[in-house]
């Protein structure tokens, strides 16, 4: 279940950004971690006992702060559809097909099919204006 794994990293990652929007000092992680205990120490240095004066002083550690943390859409889950209900999409939205080890691939109106569900991100000139 691949699509249930993305969904997992992807509440992780918005679970990290609030962890980082809530906290008033910087959250400190080891700069290119080599290990899995590297790398499961960064993961908690998102947790509530980040803030050691040990790891904060260390020339090997960076800080992130919520200044240059990019924007995630948030991942509302996954779901499945049956391939009976993708006609009904028309042919505009009939996702297309692709080549892969040289076999088109596409997807079968007689298999059901599983999706990602994020959240959508209008980008910045299609963005509606917020009423009043």
């Amino acid at each position: 279940m691949a699509f249930q794994r993305e969904c997992q990293t992807a509440a992780l990652l918005q679970t990290i950004q609030a962890a980082i929007r809530a906290s008033a000092k910087p959250v400190y992680l080891k700069k290119e971690p080599k290990t899995w205990k590297d790398a499961i120490r960064n993961l908690y240095s998102f947790d509530e006992g980040r803030l050691k004066p040990k790891i904060r002083d260390a020339a090997n550690f960076i800080s992130i702060t919520t200044s240059p943390f990019p924007r995630i859409r948030s991942c509302f889950g996954w779901l499945t559809i049956s391939g009976a209900e993708l006609p009904a999409l028309g042919p505009k939205l009939w996702p297309t097909g692709f080549v892969l080890d040289r076999v088109k691939r596409q997807m079968s109106p007689y298999e059901d099919h599983s999706a990602v569900l994020y959240e959508f991100v209008p980008s910045q000139e299609d963005a509606v204006p917020p009423r009043v």
